[in-house]
């Protein structure tokens, strides 16, 4: 890992232009929020920025899996839990898990997403947040949405993975 400093309101940008056009393209609405002031994170840029956005992609793919309903959203709100901590939280009105899914998030080649997935996404996103000494819970509710909270300090944890 390849850990530098940079300013969360930089690196949230980053995020935003990788994956507001993917967003409008599959007709779903992107509403980004910081919620607390600015603050310097020590982290792998590169990395963690593939991690977030597949967490925010696959929000994309649940709301574009859910016909049942319209206006599909998808909201990445950033805010300071704690003292040393910040916490990305993805949250989608789509289809939701099943819990089958559930139990089986993070594991490596699990998708339900069938030849569309390779199984990779979730399980490498995972390794990348345990990596940055971060931590992820989620709630999903079948029919009604996801929300990830990936909470993670703002300087570098040095923490293996093992």
């Amino acid at each position: 890992m390849n850990y530098s400093t940079i300013a969360v309101g930089e690196f949230v940008k980053g995020i935003e232009e990788t994956c507001r056009p993917v967003a409008e393209k599959k007709g779903v609405t992107l509403n980004i929020n910081m919620v607390d002031g600015p603050c310097d994170l020590e982290i792998d840029a590169g990395w963690l920025e593939a991690a977030l956005v597949n967490f925010l992609e696959n929000s994309f793919d649940a709301c574009l899996a859910d016909s049942g309903k319209t206006g599909h959203h998808v909201d990445m709100t950033i805010s300071r839990p704690g003292p040393g901590q910040i916490c990305f939280s993805v949250s989608d009105n789509g289809i939701g898990m099943s819990r089958e899914v559930k139990d089986n998030l993070f594991s490596l080649f699990f998708t339900s997403k069938g030849a569309k997935g390779t199984g990779l996404g979730m399980f490498i996103a995972n390794r990348v947040i345990r990596y940055h000494g971060g931590r992820i819970s989620f709630e999903s509710e079948k029919n009604s949405g996801t929300r990830f909270d990936i909470t993670l300090p703002v300087r570098k944890a040095g923490q293996s993975l093992d």
